[in-house]
């Protein structure tokens, strides 16, 4: 029987960024920073992954969607406007919401706060200024 260190090699060609074991299955691509993650090491649940599956948007690990443990509203702000100049909105929503994940709500809601807005009043917003 391996040892979880012999794993652990260095010519591995997907190694998990955040345990450094192989990626093989249940595995998702950060789009952002070009690395790979188990599932489970980022925190996404098979419920994740299923509509992860059914939606056009690209991944971001929690790294990449957070900044300091806090989730970066104004980068989501940024995606969901892209999104929806490619009539995506929709599916940036729900890929946003997935990305909410790993932010405590007491968190996100003071980080809400700060920036005085929410996930679906952005989406609101963002439909208003596409509608003119």
């Amino acid at each position: 029987m391996a040892s979880r260190k012999s794993v652990r090699v260095s010519k591995r060609k997907w190694p998990c960024g955040s345990c450094g074991i192989q990626c093989i299955d249940n595995s998702v691509f950060c789009e952002k920073c070009a690395t790979w993650y188990h599932a489970k090491c980022d925190h996404l649940s098979a419920s994740d992954l299923s509509t992860m599956h059914r939606l056009t948007e690209d991944y971001l690990c929690s790294s990449c969607t957070h900044v300091c443990g806090l989730y970066d509203f104004p980068e989501a702000l940024k995606r969901l406007e892209n999104a929806s100049k490619r009539e995506m909105l929709e599916s940036a929503v729900k890929m946003e919401r997935i990305f909410l994940r790993s932010t405590p709500y007491v968190k996100a809601k003071a980080e809400e706060a700060q920036f005085e807005i929410s996930i679906d009043s952005v989406a609101q917003d963002v439909l208003r200024r596409v509608g003119k």
